[in-house]
């Protein structure tokens, strides 16, 4: 009996500490976050609840509401990844990719992101298809590559398109085919992703597989730079130097008239 009590008692002690320790953790979170929301979102992941484990290591991911902690992150990655959850498990091998809360390590990564993209995780899979592109943690594989992208393509996913796109331009694992590029990027662009756009104003800007246009690319960019891309709106002040006042002021109007791009079909 006495056993059963002392067990009792070294529980809630250790229940007390662990709440004193999360509390502490809080203790300078902004003007913004609400301890009562935080404090529910932690007691529901201790108690197994999977979406809020993975909200809780976010948060730590993050520094939102808390402070960062790249291994308590991780750790409450895990406990979700584990239970099936596909963006913990895309979530956790991330870290593994970025070396966060624990030793880098390219195999850990690809065997979560693997898990999260085979739930059709699209972003998981854009992720798996960058790591054959750029031969990270595995051998350069651009077929693999190709796979994955579409995977996450057909789910409508902006940079997915557009690496593609930049495949058969440059006929990386594909025959070039410029047609089929431009749909592509044309798809990606109609998303309206503030990184695939400043890419496209790049791409205008110095001719890469487009026909170089001052005008377009100043219209990707300040597209771009409304949504707040810093590269964009770097790029935005260097083009306007070399712009007539008239060019810029077409740039703009097109810029006010823009609607998502009516393209020709959908990718293969």
């Amino acid at each position: 009996m006495k056993s059963i009590q002392i067990k009792h008692i070294i529980t809630c002690m250790i229940s007390m500490l662990l709440s004193c320790c999360f509390s502490l953790s809080i203790a300078g979170v902004g003007r913004d976050c609400k301890n009562n929301d935080i404090d529910r979102v932690h007691n529901m992941a201790v108690q197994g609840d999977v979406s809020s484990q993975h909200r809780l290591g976010m948060m730590y991911e993050q520094g939102e509401c808390i402070f960062q902690d790249y291994q308590e992150a991780v750790m409450w990655f895990r406990k979700a990844a584990e239970q099936g959850h596909p963006q913990a498990q895309r979530s956790l091998g991330l870290m593994y990719k970025a070396g966060k809360g624990g030793p880098q390590d390219d195999k850990e990564a690809m065997l979560w992101l693997l898990k999260s993209a085979e739930q059709d995780q699209a972003d998981a899979q854009f992720d798996i298809g960058n790591m054959y592109y750029e031969a990270t943690g595995v051998t350069q594989d651009y077929q693999a590559a190709i796979t994955w992208f579409r995977k996450a393509a057909k789910h409508g996913y902006a940079k997915a398109l557009f690496n593609l796109g930049l495949m058969y331009t440059n006929g990386q694992g594909v025959v070039q085919d410029y047609q089929e590029a431009g749909n592509l990027f044309c798809l990606a662009a109609g998303q309206g992703d503030p990184d695939v756009q400043a890419s496209l104003g790049m791409m205008y800007y110095r001719g890469l597989g487009v026909k170089q246009d001052y005008v377009l690319a100043h219209m990707w960019w300040d597209l771009s730079a409304l949504q707040g891309n810093r590269d964009a709106i770097e790029g935005r002040g260097l083009i306007s130097n070399l712009m007539t006042h008239e060019q810029i002021v077409q740039s703009q109007e097109m810029v006010k008239n823009w609607k998502p791009l009516r393209c020709k079909t959908e990718p293969e």
